[in-house]
């Protein structure tokens, strides 16, 4: 939470890209955190990545959420290509997935 807020508060290239207010910031993140608090309970113990465990938690996400996606530039999960059948992508690729 406290790395988006950064980001979408004090980068200069996406305040110029997206346009928002500071008061629209402070709102996203507060939804943000309610759905992520909901999400992050009792999420399925799993150990898929043994180069780095901390990415399993974003597996365990999309699994108890039923995700179709898994959206990220890391390596390990994109080396991964699927897993119970949530499919791993790129940005660009879900962006052309999605045209």
């Amino acid at each position: 939470m406290a790395e988006t807020k950064l980001v979408i508060l004090t980068y200069e290239r996406i305040r110029k890209k997206y346009h928002y207010t500071d008061d629209e910031v402070l709102e996203y993140l507060e939804t943000l955190r309610v759905v992520a608090k909901q999400v992050l309970e009792k999420l399925p113990k799993i150990r898929v990545i043994e180069r780095d465990p901390k990415d399993d938690p974003v597996l365990a996400c999309a699994l108890k959420v039923k995700a179709d996606y898994i959206v990220s530039k890391d390596n390990h999960l994109k080396d991964l290509k699927e897993y119970r059948g949530i499919r791993i992508v790129s940005s660009q690729e879900f962006l052309e997935l999605l045209r």
